[in-house]
């Protein structure tokens, strides 16, 4: 990761004055089998940091994303297969980030 987005990214998450948890009642995936979970991170009532996080069928999906002077830095993205029915060979676990104005796309796999 860009060591500059990296510092403010710690600096996001580890700086919060308000968190707020939410529970929607849109379905953002076809694969969904429930609503999304929300967690709204803000400091000086100015949004820091957003998560979202979808139960699938086949797991669970994380969205994360970084704000910067009111500007997206990174969208870090999860996907967290159930081992009991992931298929065989699936990929189990996957990290996605996207950094800056998305210029490039690096992603981690956990087999």
């Amino acid at each position: 990761m860009i060591k500059s987005i990296q510092s403010k990214c710690s600096t996001i998450y580890d700086t919060k004055d308000t968190t707020t948890f939410l529970m929607t009642k849109t379905i953002f995936s076809k694969n969904a089998i429930g609503a999304t979970n929300l967690i709204i991170d803000s400091y000086k009532k100015k949004i820091t940091r957003i998560v979202a996080v979808t139960t699938m069928q086949e797991g669970q999906l994380g969205v994360e994303f970084y704000y910067w002077d009111s500007q997206i830095i990174m969208i870090y993205e999860t996907m967290e297969y159930y081992e009991e029915i992931s298929p065989k060979g699936q990929i189990r676990n996957f990290k996605t980030y996207l950094i800056g104005k998305v210029d490039f796309i690096l992603t981690t796999t956990n087999q």
